[in-house]
């Protein structure tokens, strides 16, 4: 975890899933052109649940 002034950096976690979907979905096309092709799983809120578990240590 990363604290500064004005920002807050902080591993996923599942509670995270409906906004991380959210950002995901709204940015897919520009994030597309940078990223591997994603499975339609990627684009719900299970597979961002299932992504949130695997970033944990």
């Amino acid at each position: 975890m990363k604290m500064g002034k004005s920002i807050y950096i902080r591993p996923l976690t599942v509670n995270d899933a409906e906004a991380s979907l959210k950002l995901q979905m709204d940015n897919r096309d520009f994030f597309e052109q940078f990223s591997m092709e994603r499975s339609s799983d990627f684009y719900t809120i299970e597979g961002q649940k299932n992504g949130s578990k695997n970033s944990q240590p």
